[in-house]
């Protein structure tokens, strides 16, 4: 099971790299055009809101934890707020409080 959870994180930490790398060079060379800076801001925004989810989903699965329509949306809409709550549910005091110490250091 952790080899499962260890592999899933790699995963999509892999796709948040490919997506930083990606988008920065998109920038670099829309940085004279205004227009469509703020148009790939968006869309930048959006690519990184469902890689978030994804590996919310995915993770949920892996942890049996249930996640409900509610959370989901939550994850969604407030992922800042929402991700340390599922941790601390998902895992427990001291699981998701470890969980949310790494992922502020990494």
């Amino acid at each position: 099971m952790e080899k499962n959870v260890k592999a899933n994180n790699r995963i999509f930490l892999l796709a948040a790299a490919s997506a930083v790398v990606a988008f920065g060079v998109i920038e670099g060379y829309l940085a004279s055009n205004l227009d469509q800076y703020i148009e790939l801001g968006v869309i930048e925004s959006i690519t990184f809101t469902f890689i978030v989810f994804g590996w919310f989903i995915k993770d949920s699965r892996l942890q049996n934890y249930p996640a409900s329509l509610w959370l989901k949306i939550f994850v969604l809409a407030f992922a800042v707020i929402a991700i340390p709550y599922y941790l601390l549910r998902s895992r427990g005091g001291k699981g998701g409080l470890r969980s949310i110490l790494w992922a502020v250091l990494t």
